[in-house]
């Protein structure tokens, strides 16, 4: 797990065998996603790009790593 450039804890995508963690992974993401979403009430306006698109690169990681997992 690393942070972001607002410290918020990301969920690097590594390839997840399959039948292992697959559900542990997309949960700690949509955790983790949240949490960071939730801090947009507190960062100014122009921040918020920077944040949708850290989220939507993580999401698209996970889901190729998930996809990728189920063969």
């Amino acid at each position: 797990m690393s942070q972001d450039t607002h410290g918020a804890d990301t969920v690097s995508a590594v390839p997840v065998p399959p039948g292992t963690g697959e559900a542990a992974l997309a949960e700690r993401t949509v955790r983790g996603v949240r949490a960071r979403l939730d801090t947009l009430d507190a960062l100014p306006t122009f921040e918020h790009v920077a944040v949708f698109e850290a989220v939507h690169r993580e999401l698209s990681e996970v889901l190729t790593a998930l996809d990728a997992a189920r063969g």
